[in-house]
């Protein structure tokens, strides 16, 4: 039996995983995260890749244009393809990504991915298959943008502080409506 295929299949589907460490709870609208796991030389090959993060993240319904996505300082470049996949906290995929990817002057590969729903969600990882290009990889960097629009990383965020002034003018309508009734 020849299996002289069987590097380059091995080499071809090897799956990588890396942590990243989102930091403390907050809302953003824009985070990047550098990681250096795939830089050195990169010959052309398919890359299953999962980032899981230390904590989650949560996009909120009116979050539509949410995006995530890979940036990769190399040379020399050109596009990146492929697809990515959402993880809930037992790692299993929750919801599928559009992509789209494109290049810079300044050497850097970019590929993003867009989990269009109406819905809110919590992710805590992402899955990526990838079409990487031959190139030699200095940097990468994920990141989430919510398009100018606040998402929320970890569970433990405070409130904006609109409840305090909601419950407030709450107040003064009822005062208002208890005068109101008393004088009478």
């Amino acid at each position: 039996m020849n299996l002289k295929w069987l590097p380059a299949l091995v080499l071809a589907t090897q799956l990588h995983a890396a942590t990243i460490d989102l930091g403390e709870d907050r809302r953003s609208a824009l985070e990047g995260f550098t990681f250096s796991d795939l830089n050195g030389p990169t010959p052309s090959r398919q890359l299953s890749f999962d980032l899981f993060f230390n904590n989650s993240v949560h996009v909120f319904s009116n979050t539509l244009n949410f995006s995530l996505g890979l940036e990769f300082l190399c040379s020399p470049t050109n596009f990146l393809t492929g697809s990515a996949s959402l993880l809930d906290a037992s790692g299993q995929t929750t919801l599928s990504c559009e992509t789209g990817s494109f290049i810079t002057s300044d050497g850097f590969m970019v590929i993003g991915f867009y989990p269009f729903t109406n819905e809110s969600y919590d992710f805590y990882g992402v899955h990526f298959d990838l079409n990487i290009p031959a190139t030699t990889i200095f940097q990468g960097e994920f990141f989430l943008s919510g398009q100018n629009k606040l998402f929320r990383i970890g569970t433990n965020v405070p409130e904006s502080g609109m409840t305090i002034t909601l419950l407030v003018m709450a107040l003064i309508i009822l005062l208002a409506f208890y005068d109101q009734k008393t004088t009478r």
